[in-house]
């Protein structure tokens, strides 16, 4: 809450303003700090970074819906002319910035997806590497005991024949 109205915090980390006037409630009281309330988006301007938002405006559109509904009409017949109601001016939100808003979300999203995929494959690169290395110690290791087990077998074989010789001599 500041002087002269308050912040208010909306979805996806965006803030707007609202004026005290647009922070009365159905009841007629002020809205309070860390209340949860719906607004609506009465100003969006890109260039100023500004988001003016209202809850006393939801209540109002709603009242008038309920008119338009019962069949009131608010123009008159004068000599067969009829004179129109001024009908308020709506505040425009152009559709391009709400384009905008969400373009830049999907490219968030975009961005945190190549990301993962990035971490991804460099943990199935380390283990790729792992297994390689593996690999190619086994056939050495193969290749250690064939060896060991060929000279076991030459001294064995030696013993033997030294054996044999010295029990012919």
């Amino acid at each position: 809450m500041l002087d002269k109205g308050a912040v208010i915090s909306l979805p996806y980390g965006v803030e707007g303003f609202a004026t005290p006037k647009h922070l009365v409630k159905e009841d007629n009281s002020q809205a309070q700090v860390e209340e949860k309330l719906e607004f609506k988006v009465i100003e969006f301007n890109k260039d100023a970074k500004r988001i003016i938002v209202s809850h006393s405006r939801i209540h109002e559109d709603i009242s008038g819906d309920d008119s338009r509904r019962k069949g009131k009409r608010t123009g008159k017949k004068e000599g067969g002319n009829e004179v129109a109601a001024a009908i308020p001016v709506m505040e425009k939100t152009t559709l391009g910035d709400i384009e905008e808003l969400a373009a830049l979300k999907e490219k968030l999203d975009n961005q945190k997806v190549e990301a993962f995929k990035k971490e991804a494959a460099k943990a199935e690169a380390k283990t790729e590497a792992k297994a390689e290395v593996k690999e190619e110690e086994a056939p050495k290791a193969r290749e250690t005991k064939e060896t060991k087990t060929a000279e076991v077998l030459e001294a064995e074989v030696k013993e033997d024949t030294k054996a044999d010789a010295e029990k012919e001599a």
